[in-house]
């Protein structure tokens, strides 16, 4: 694979290392390696060439490296501050393997005690760790993508393996992986997933995961041999608001996290924080940071397409960027969430798209070509969401960032005279091999049905009954409500919330084999995430809001989509800016429903530009916002995690998982009757060794 020829070109130095002795010199309480002697990374200068991650790559057979969890003294473009990194490195090292390769990772927790807050359902145990890949089609148990594990303070001298439920402090677990041979390729990443002290961590420590494709891919030599530009796109706002609108409406933002759970290294009310100024003030520090750089620079040859793999590792705040006004250059959509996107023909095809959508965990590969060159072009926010509100957008990406935002470019592109010629146009459309965990669901009878509402302190909240959604009233909920009330799921009763218990108390279960269809209530707040099965959109075009959005936004999201991560750009719309909310229908006992389909039709509210008319009593299409997935479940069996990305949700509640009972490896067996050509999986162990049709 080859890179942009950058005239400053850094990679951070490999540090895979051997196990550490016993023998390594303790640092002050909670503090990991003593700060003499840990790095110090000064990413503080905006305009700087985008930096380009270390690459560690299979041999040809596995993947084998070693992740230090420790200390890292960062030095900005508003703060210095302390925080976690893997191998003192930001971001983290991107690992490549190929389909049919074994991925070999070591955790080493170097970072020292004390516990900190250990409250379920709060934010806690901020040195204890553990590691997610996210987005591949792997077992969620030992010794795979168990995010159950925690490594945890160690009763005994030097350092422990840790199996099971024990890496804290001082401990070290060996993860092994196995990736089929039939897995479709794409952009993965990695990160932290202890529940508590997931919002901490994954701010910072992350990286990205590529599976390569094959030699013998059928995917076309222009997109297969495309240079790349890997960018993980943070937000570290350290800040005590901007514009009026704080870090956090619910927590008070990181450093109120880092605060709560007794956090003595990075500590950002105390010693762990320092305000510089040096290029923004602290409290406009509510930017994105592309491989952690403010306002980086990627230089392109004019004419020649790049491949942008694009992670956004952030904790809540979402993002659609695009090019500013008279730019000459133009995007194509390649993949989302890791999985290549195809027509509405159902053909694997890149897709023009005017603008990039990333919500916190979302993935995109982006194919992007300027034509133009010695001109530099800036890729800028058309619209945001901040902690708080559902989206800061106005009618159909009007700017809403005022000309003294600190940030209106995310990061800007050089464009150099090409010696070499124009690249060819991208094919209209391509054939690859559909694995059978893969194949289309969008004409199939689902096996069964569920929803998920998210619920926190204000947002749209539902139930369901007699197999028909309905919203619930707001009631007097407000931003600074009652702390102690449930972050969670909503569960099948009228009036269940369910926060998170613990590892052995499932939302529900489901069999291996079975298509599932899965409600989201509240996807407009509240990003879904689910682990090993990735989802295909469903009926879009039947979401009332739908036909209000922009057509950037129709290009961006499409029936059939298959995603791991979702949520509705509420705000992208044409029209006004407010998603209604209003009754579903009329009830004479309860105006604001739920409604009880026998119950006589009341009094109605009439309709207004920004509310739909009310329907009959006992008649609803559900919320607005309620959209369907639907996802087979194939191979895995066990816990299979499902939560809210903004991740200090997670922390506090909203994270829950289906037990899959079934034989491991069992598929569901109408993928060949919809594809007789799928790729069936060849499993290697791990994650079963044999396949039940």
């Amino acid at each position: 694979m080859k890179f942009p020829s950058h005239p400053i070109f850094a990679a951070a130095a490999a540090i895979l290392l051997l196990l550490p002795s016993t023998s390594s010199a303790k640092s002050s309480a909670g503090r990991g390696t003593p700060q003499s002697t840990r790095p110090t990374l000064d990413l503080s200068n905006p305009g700087e060439y985008l930096r380009v991650p270390e690459q560690i790559h299979s041999n040809g057979r596995a993947l084998k490296a070693t992740f230090r969890y420790d200390a890292l003294d960062y030095v900005g473009p508003a703060f210095d501050a302390t925080i976690r990194a893997y191998n003192g490195q930001l971001p983290g090292p991107t690992l490549r393997v190929k389909p049919g390769e074994k991925l070999h990772l070591t955790l080493v927790n170097d970072l020292d005690g004390p516990t900190g807050n250990l409250a379920n359902n709060e934010f806690q145990h901020p040195n204890y760790t553990n590691l997610h890949t996210h987005g591949p089609h792997i077992t969620p148990e030992d010794p795979g993508d168990n995010v159950f594990i925690k490594l945890e303070e160690s009763p005994f001298p030097g350092r422990e393996e840790v199996n099971g439920k024990a890496v804290g402090p001082k401990q070290f677990h060996m993860y092994r992986y196995n990736i089929d041979g039939v897995h479709m390729p794409g952009t993965m990443w990695y990160h932290p997933h202890l529940h508590g002290s997931t919002a901490l961590q994954a701010t910072v420590a992350s990286g990205m995961l590529i599976i390569d494709d094959p030699k013998d891919s059928k995917l076309p030599d222009i997109i297969k041999d495309m240079e790349e530009v890997q960018m993980l796109i943070y937000n570290l706002d350290l800040g005590s608001g901007q514009s009026g609108i704080p870090g956090s409406l619910e927590s008070g933002g990181l450093r109120e996290w880092s605060s709560e759970s007794d956090d003595l290294l990075s500590d950002w009310k105390t010693y762990g924080f320092a305000e510089t100024n040096k290029v923004i003030n602290v409290d406009d520090s509510n930017v994105f940071l592309p491989n952690f750089q403010y306002q980086p620079k990627v230089q392109m040859a004019a004419g020649k397409w790049y491949r942008f793999r694009m992670v956004m590792s952030v904790t809540e705040a979402s993002l659609v960027m695009g090019f500013e006004d008279g730019a000459d250059c133009e995007m194509k959509l390649l993949a989302k969430d890791g999985i290549y996107v195809k027509n509405s023909d159902r053909h694997y095809a890149p897709r023009d798209i005017s603008a990039i959508f990333l919500s916190p965990g979302n993935r995109a590969d982006v194919a992007i070509r300027c034509n133009t060159a010695e001109v530099d072009v800036d890729m800028i926010q058309l619209a945001r969401t901040d902690p708080g509100n559902d989206i800061s957008a106005g009618t159909d990406f009007d700017p809403v960032l005022s000309p003294s935002d600190p940030q209106v470019m995310v990061f800007s592109m050089e464009i150099v005279p090409n010696n070499d010629g124009n690249d060819d146009e991208l094919p209209a459309s391509y054939e690859l091999d559909d694995p059978c965990y893969l194949v289309d669901t969008l004409d199939v009878e689902p096996d069964s049905e569920n929803v998920i509402f998210y619920e926190g302190r204000i947002q749209p909240m539902g139930i369901i009954r007699q197999g028909r959604l309905y919203p619930r009233p707001l009631g007097d909920m407000g931003l600074n409500g009652d702390k102690d009330f449930p972050y969670g799921a909503r569960g099948p009763e009228p009036d269940e919330i369910l926060p998170w218990v613990d590892d052995t108390t499932p939302y529900m279960e489901m069999e291996l084999g079975t298509v599932v269809d899965t409600f989201l209530g509240t996807a407009g707040i509240h990003p879904h995430h689910q682990h090993v099965n990735s989802f295909q959109l469903i009926e879009l075009e039947t979401v009332p809001s739908y036909s209000r959005m922009s057509q950037a936004t129709k290009d961006w999201f499409q029936n059939g989509d298959w995603h791991d991560l979702f949520q509705w750009p509420l705000g992208f719309i044409d029209g006004p800016n407010t998603i209604p909310i209003g009754p579903p229908c009329c009830c004479s006992t309860n105006p604001l429903g739920p409604c009880v389909p026998d119950e006589a039709p009341g009094p109605c509210v009439p309709g207004t530009p920004d509310t739909p008319p009310p329907l009959s009593c006992g008649e609803s299409p559900g919320p607005p916002i309620t959209t369907k997935i639907r996802f087979p479940l194939n191979q895995f069996g066990g816990r299979m995690v499902f939560h809210c990305h903004r991740l200090n949700h997670e922390d506090l509640g909203m994270i829950g998982f289906y037990q899959v009972n079934g034989d491991e490896g069992t598929l569901w067996d109408g993928a060949q009757d919809v594809n007789p050509e799928c790729l069936l999986p060849k499993l290697q162990g791990g994650g079963g060794n044999t396949i039940v049709v």
